[in-house]
């Protein structure tokens, strides 16, 4: 353990790509040789040793290192190393003020390769943790914050929102969202509560604090949340935070008072962010496929929000009984739709054709997804219409490879006429092979 921390240290912060194992007299620029890291005492809650060649080569044969060519051993995950390296400059005894000299820049700020090492290091020692969270404070999510205090947190918290506000920072405050969970403790309602409902604060600070309200589930703050979510004056963008919030931090009223976002009723919603979360936070435990499919609308392509991302994650959740009222949806989407645009809605019209295929033969769907398939072959149309090609090719070597099913449709479909032309269309589509004449 101390020798990986040992050659941790000389990795991260040396900067080498990996360990050279051969002749010295090759090794890369890039690379540590072996020999430069065996040496040196090493004392500890351990008997005292010396480390060999022998010794470094035993721990580059543990599951901590992978290979990277002839004679190169680097980082299984960079985790790994970061977390070790910190761990042994913390064993070592290395002042924080001697820490922060490897870990900052010296033009100022955090060096961008070292920001693991450094959240780490936080975590291990509060001398460095609080020059850390007034100055780089995104960074110490990284680390374990288990230990921490909760005027530590409160630190953070409060550091991370001022960088937020002061436009300190340069990292999206958001692409880490699962990592604010770890800011929970007791006062934090207390501490975001008037910051939520400030319409005077920056856009982005406000969100940030529905972001961590929500990862930390924090049902106190249900009252400001509300406020925000149902102020028609209000950003947009700050309600669907609350919306999105709402989901983890309500009770079983929310739901009621938040149905009329889901149909676009409670004001200025432009992306469709407010609508995506409610729908969201509704379905399926408090509105049935018969009431949700009206409500969704087709929407712009080159937009992915809350309400693009809940229609891409929508058919996991779709069981049997629903795929009659999705079925109704889909057709009346392609038959009014052109080959252009509204590829979000597509998507999903596609992936719930892929899900009925497997159940058409019950009595009560056979009849909606011929309709289904006959609306989407009319003038000679692609078969699939939106842009998941993987999940396309998925499908249409299913329907090939599946004679069984594949015949079954095709007796249902034959029970009804059908022209020259309408045949030619199922046949171009894969859906009738020559081989399913015999």
């Amino acid at each position: 353990m101390r020798l990986a921390g040992r050659i941790a240290a000389a990795t991260i912060l040396g900067n080498c790509f990996a360990i050279w194992t051969g002749p010295e007299v090759e090794c890369p620029l890039d690379d540590i040789p072996l020999s430069a890291l065996a040496g040196h005492r090493e004392d500890g809650a351990f008997a005292a040793f010396t480390a060999t060649d022998e010794d470094i080569r035993e721990v580059l044969d543990t599951g901590s290192f992978s290979s990277r060519g002839d004679h190169r051993m680097g980082w299984a995950h960079l985790g790994y190393g970061e977390f070790l390296a910190a761990l042994y400059l913390f064993e070592q005894g290395v002042p924080a003020e001697t820490m922060l000299k490897a870990l900052l820049h010296p033009a100022g700020g955090l060096i961008p390769q070292l920001s693991g090492v450094a959240a780490w290091a936080a975590s291990l020692s509060g001398a460095l943790r609080a020059t850390l969270i007034a100055d780089e404070p995104i960074a110490l999510l990284r680390g374990d914050l288990s230990g921490w205090s909760n005027g530590d947190r409160t630190s953070l918290v409060k550091s991370l929102l001022g960088a937020v506000e002061n436009k300190r920072v340069t990292d999206s405050p958001y692409s880490n969202a699962e990592a604010y969970a770890k800011l929970n403790h007791s006062g934090l309602a207390a501490e975001l509560q008037p910051l939520i409902t400030d319409r005077q604060l920056g856009l982005s600070t406000r969100r940030l604090a529905l972001l961590i309200a929500e990862k930390c589930k924090l049902k106190e703050l249900q009252p400001e949340l509300l406020q925000v979510a149902l102020a028609e004056d209000d950003n947009p963008q700050v309600r669907a935070g609350a919306v999105s919030a709402l989901k983890h931090c309500g009770d079983g009223s929310v739901p009621a008072l938040i149905r009329p976002s889901a149909a676009g009723q409670a004001g200025p919603d432009p992306n469709d962010d407010i609508k995506g979360n409610a729908l969201d936070l509704l379905w399926p435990d408090h509105m049935t496929s018969a009431e949700l499919f009206p409500l969704l609308t087709p929407t712009a392509s080159n937009r992915f929000g809350a309400y693009a991302l809940f229609q891409m994650t929508l058919p996991n959740t779709l069981k049997t009984a629903d795929l009659l009222p999705a079925l109704a949806w889909a057709t009346q989407l392609i038959a009014q739709s052109g080959h252009m645009a509204g590829f979000h809605a597509k998507r999903l019209a596609d992936t719930i054709m892929f899900k009925a295929w497997p159940e058409f033969d019950k009595p009560e769907l056979t009849r909606p997804f011929l309709d289904h398939i006959a609306v989407r072959l009319r003038h000679h149309g692609d078969l699939c219409r939106g842009t998941d090609h993987d999940a396309q090719n998925a499908f249409l070597n299913a329907v090939r490879d599946d004679a069984e099913r594949r015949h079954t449709f095709l007796l249902a479909l034959g029970a009804g006429a059908l022209n020259r032309i309408d045949v030619y269309a199922y046949w171009r589509a894969g859906l009738l092979l020559d081989r399913d004449l015999e």
